[in-house]
């Protein structure tokens, strides 16, 4: 009955086109005040949905207003570890939404999910859908200003952000629960995307370039750039979407289709009123109120939802078709990090959900443990690490099964073998029948997870309940569907393994030079650029079979949890709500705390071995690296079960030494320890592993040279205020020629003098933590480390009234992008309201500074701000990536402080109280989780201060702040006109030019030349392709010297402005050997007995 009156998009486009154009153009032809626009959709037309339709499980309610709605009658199956309420309700307009209520709580979250994506883009304005999710935010009918969505959010403690996938956008935000009701609460806001959205033209143009900068920004990420060009040589048969460019540019959004007599403002109200649609609608909302008051509230605030009836939007046809089978595609990586991936069509797994057989076939594809496929691939050299996944690739009606491997240099040059031993596996699997006991293993550990899941973080939570809406679990099973398969179908799981095959299958190859001499790519993707060639897939069939290969399936799993228990609670409740130190001697503290709170059998144990050889030198600090990265490496089929099991664990490099963390069910945790201690002492390097490690360890760190600007300016920053930073360049110099023998040797020396902290957390007793610490106390038996030889990472402290200034260029020649990061020093830790202003003033002046330089300057998609914290030094950042440059970009921001004084001073007390609180509550934000509290006490320990309590006495600061302090905080720290700020500026050039940059050059072309010459501009050219293009003009001496004169003005750096001094990079470490240390990190007095007076421990 009710899918008899669903209609799709088109249909409601072809049935409704009058009916559109009418209220659109009414609309749009009114007369709105200046300062009230109105929306577009003011009187959208919208359908009645058919609550009747829903089926027994569904009860149709009044509401207080006279309006019905439908309330889901069964019980929402829960984790018995879940305390929340939930209610399940479906509005009279379609709209489904699940309302959450946790007194607990204090950070509420709202999630939209609409249940559209780029898929639904129209095929002549790709990234439509993405523009959509853009403008949303930029004002509604009944809160129009531009900004006031994320100044509300600033001012409740609170942030917003948004997605768009294949088949879906997703709103999403989290805020303090206080602020989630009301008729300007947040609920009032977020429903008006829905409602009444302006679409303003004068934000179109803008948020093309906002949606254009997202786009650069991903130029040069090579996922961006496989994910593009598997979608560019998908299937183009009839019925067939995935091909779709789902990001936008400005050539998408503006220039094409204004080339061909496109409006897309006008298509962009057309395609929202034509598929944004109540019953294609999910939503989320996770607060303290209470649920009946939660429905109240959705019904009041959601309901207005327009409703079309549309069908959910189905893709029936997979983007590999026959003509994707069988074949190679070898693609140009900008990174140095060969790939092999080989994907199959497959069967949507949305309505296998209660057998989930991509999952299991997933789990045994994937398995790391002896004789899997990636564990021999890693005998060979040939692999570091290898994943697999039947799901989360597709949309409604196609799934792609996709099977993807990270390749050594030598596994790059047999990336056939590597394939060929990839399917020898797929045969055993498809040949060996589905084993029930390893399906039952796979549902047991799942269905433990379960039990004992916990909360995450509110908006993610949110997010997450949203979008599993979509899905066709029942609706009683929403939360625990997702966790574990109930019905083991062997026959479905064989039909599904049948879909992998070599004929079905095309694989990529990825690499960053080409794999043959003389031969090249001789294709590239239109919207990235990416160089590509397509061939038939041959020599990948395997030779061997999967016995004489030696691969095998995995056998049961030896760690799966047995005793799921609870420790005897403690006797008299621990007042300190921080750990406390129980075991002291010559080289190790212990800090413990049993948990009291989250009742669940986890713990964690995290131990920093602390070396004074660890980082003393850039061979030592990448030794290091590879050290723990060889231990992780040794224990990686044998813990692989472990971590199926619940069990994690790492080994880490840090500048102090090692850490060694593990975590999951307390039961067999002292078990993994002592595995992990005893390879770690005892190991030798193996020769081939050492190889594949050190292969990805350069490869990381030249690779992290091409990473966009902002992140390589954030690497200056670092090595000009801190005492001991080691470059890209220092280390990648360290790593040549080391081998085996040399990390042994650094092993040895690394582990000879240690001093230890631990802490041990969760379920478990005082005794358990200190055999713990034992275990490890024994295997390492470490000397004492001599006193002051830890003391080499200091930050360093810019003079106060400097004004530094480093401008390298960007590595890459390709990236079109640049950067600036502007830091300003303020305060050490220790200077506890100084860095209360800080963290105040940062709090005010984000959404100011955002809305400034991205929304309404357009400098760039990357601009942020926020606090600078290393090792108790407190600073100030704002960063931009644009392609304008550096100096331009400091130049704006600077300007934006000439008005943020009187920004302050106009702020009125009603706003300045509403941000204050919300940084507060910021503070008073309680861990949601055990892992959570976990890692804010490893924090302290790590940084040694030990200062648990830090959250409460900010919180009290920041209340009794005033408006005169951040404004003197402002005019001392931040303000140009200040004589005592401390400010570095780090401006990273791009090797490309901007047309504009070049009109030195074009303006001194002969006229028969300058189309030419524009030609050449509009590619972004570097110096050395202007030099040639010079080269290669036939001109006169005149021309040609004015040219030259051209091409050295264009060549020269932009004067810095008065009283900056420029750095050079090749200066930075003579510089940094001026400059004054900051006082060493030392324990807060609160922790002072107990570290001192805690010999006899």
């Amino acid at each position: 009955m009710l899918q008899s009156r669903i209609l799709t998009s088109n249909q409601f486009i072809r049935q409704s086109s009058i009916k559109l154009k009418h209220f659109r153009m009414a609309s749009l032809a009114s007369s709105p005040l200046p300062d009230h626009p109105r929306s577009p959709f003011s009187h959208r037309p919208t359908l009645p949905f058919d609550l009747n339709a829903l089926g027994k499980d569904w009860k149709k309610q009044s509401a207080q207003d006279g309006s019905h709605f439908a309330l889901f009658t069964r019980d929402i199956e829960r984790s018995l570890n879940d305390k929340r309420e939930y209610r399940l309700i479906r509005l009279g307009n379609g709209l489904e939404a699940l309302l959450v209520s946790d007194p607990t709580l204090d950070k509420g979250a709202v999630s939209l999910s609409v249940g559209v994506g780029h898929l639904s883009d129209p095929d002549d304005l790709p990234g439509l859908a993405h523009f959509c999710e853009h403008m949303l935010f930029l004002g509604t009918e009944k809160f129009p200003e531009e900004a006031a969505y994320k100044l509300f959010l600033a001012q409740n403690a609170g942030s917003a952000n948004a997605f768009t996938s294949l088949d879906e956008t997703n709103y999403h935000l989290n805020v303090h629960p206080s602020a989630i009701p009301g008729d300007e609460g947040i609920l009032a806001r977020h429903s008006q995307f829905f409602i009444a959205p302006l679409f303003l033209e004068s934000c179109t143009e803008r948020e093309v370039k906002a949606v254009d900068s997202e786009f650069r920004r991903n130029l040069m990420l090579d996922s961006r750039r496989l994910f593009q060009l598997g979608k560019a040589t998908s299937n183009r048969d009839a019925g067939a979407k995935y091909w779709k460019f789902g990001t936008g540019s400005i050539d998408t959004l503006r220039n094409n289709p204004v080339g061909n007599g496109v409006n897309v403002r006008e298509r962009l109200l057309e395609w929202y009123a034509a598929n944004y649609s109540a019953n294609l609608m999910k939503l989320t909302v996770l607060s303290t109120q209470p649920v009946d008051e939660l429905q109240d509230l959705v019904l009041k605030n959601y309901s207005p939802i327009p409703n079309l009836n549309l069908a959910p939007p189905h893709f029936p046809v997979s983007p590999i078709g026959p003509k994707q089978f069988k074949t190679e595609v070898s693609f140009r990586t900008i990174k140095d990090a060969p790939l092999l991936r080989i994907e199959f069509p497959f069967p949507d797994q949305e309505p296998l959900w209660e057998s989930k057989p991509g999952n299991f076939i997933s789990h045994l594809v994937g398995h790391e443990g002896p004789h899997s496929c990636l564990a021999l691939l890693k005998k060979k050299g040939w692999a570091s690490s290898l994943s697999s996944s039947g799901s989360g690739h597709g949309a409604a009606g196609f799934e792609t099964f996709r099977i993807t491997v990270d390749l050594t240099a030598s596994g790059l040059e047999h990336y056939k073998e590597v394939a060929q031993y990839v399917f020898s596996y797929l045969q055993i699997i498809k040949s060996t029948p589905p084993q029930e006991w390893s399906f039952d293993e796979t549902a047991a550990l799942g269905r433990v997870g379960w039990r004992w899941k916990e909360h995450g973080q509110p908006e993610s939570t949110a997010q997450n309940f949203a979008t599993k809406l979509h899905s066709l679990y029942d609706r009683d099973k929403i939360f625990s569907a997702a966790y574990y398969a109930t019905k083991f179908d062997q026959d479905l799981i064989q039909k599904c393994l049948d879909h992998l095959d070599e004929d079905r299958a095309r694989v990529f190859i990825g690499s960053k030079e080409v794999l043959k001499e003389g031969s090249s790519w001789e294709l590239k993707e239109e919207h990235y650029g990416t160089e590509y060639t397509i061939q038939p897939l041959q020599g990948v069939n395997p030779e061997k079979s999967p016995q004489e290969l030696g691969l095998d399936l995995p056998g049961p799993n030896p760690f799966i949890p047995e005793k799921l228990e609870l420790v005897p609670q403690l006797s008299t409740p621990d007042k300190l709500n921080r750990p406390s130190l129980i075991r002291k001697t010559s080289t190790s503290r212990l800090f413990f705390k049993q948990d009291s709170t989250w009742l669940v059998p986890r713990a964690s144990a995290y131990f920093m071995l602390q070396s004074p050889v660890a980082d003393t030198s850039p061979s030592n600090a990448v030794k290091t690296q590879i050290f723990a990265s060889l231990v992780e490496e040794a224990l990686a089929d044998r813990t692989y079960d472990a971590s199926l099991a619940g069990l994690d664990f790492s080994v880490g490099s840090d500048p102090e030494g090692l850490q060694v963390c593990v975590g999951g069910y307390s039961e067999k945790l002292p078990v993994l320890i002592d595995v992990i201690l005893t390879k770690l002492k005892g190991l030798q390097a193996d020769p081939t592993m050492f190889e594949i490690v050190h292969d990805r360890i350069f490869k990381s760190y030249a690779n992290a040279q091409l990473s966009n600007p902002n992140q390589i300016g954030e690497t200056f920053l670092r090595h000009a205020t801190r005492q001991t930073y080691w470059t890209y360049d220092e280390r990648l110099e360290a790593l040549k020629g080391l081998k085996p023998i040399d990390i042994d040797q650094h092993a040895n020396d690394l582990l000879q003098a240690l001093d230890i902290d631990a802490l041990v957390h969760g379920n478990v007793t005082r005794d358990q933590a200190i055999s713990m610490m034992k275990l490890v106390e024994g295997h390492l038996q470490p000397a004492e480390v001599p006193a002051h030889s830890m003391d080499y990472h200091r930050p360093l402290l810019l003079p106060k009234g400097s004004n530094f200034v480093i401008r390298p260029p960007v590595f890459s020649p390709e990236n079109v992008n640049s950067s600036a990061i502007i830091y300003y020093e303020v305060a050490f830790r220790t200077e506890y309201k100084l860095r209360m202003k800080l963290a105040l003033f940062a709090q005010i002046a984000k959404v100011p500074i955002f809305s400034t330089l991205r929304t309404k300057e357009q400098l760039g998609y990357i601009v942020s701000s926020g606090l600078w914290v290393y090792r108790g030094l407190n600073g100030f950042r704002v960063q931009v990536q644009s392609e304008r440059t550096g100096e331009y970009l400091e130049e704006r921001i600077e300007a934006l402080w000439e008005t943020f004084g009187d920004y302050l001073i106009r702020m009125s007390d009603e706003d300045f109280a509403k941000q204050r609180k919300s940084l507060v509550d910021s503070k008073l934000e309680k861990p949601k989780n055990l892992g959570q509290e976990t890692n804010r006490f490893w924090d302290q320990i790590e940084l040694g201060q030990f200062d648990f309590g830090f959250r409460e006495r900010d919180a009290s600061i920041i209340s009794e702040l005033t408006k005169d302090d951040i404004l003197d905080f402002f005019n001392t720290f931040i303000s140009p006109a200040s004589s005592s700020r401390s400010k570095l500026s780090v401006l990273m050039r791009s090797q490309r030019f901007q047309p504009d940059l070049l009109h030195p050059i074009i303006n001194s072309l002969p006229e028969n030349l300058r189309t030419r010459g524009q030609e050449t501009a509009a590619s972004k050219p570097t110096i050395d392709q202007l030099k040639k293009f010079v080269a290669s003009l036939d001109v006169d001496g005149t021309t040609r010297a004015k040219l030259e004169v051209g091409l050295e003005k264009v060549a020269s750096l932009p004067l810095l402005k008065d009283g900056a001094v420029e750095l050079s990079v090749g200066e930075l470490d003579e510089f940094r050997k001026k400059l004054e240390k900051a006082d060493k990190v030392v324990p807060v007095d609160e922790m002072l007995g107990d570290l001192l007076e805690a010999p006899h421990l």
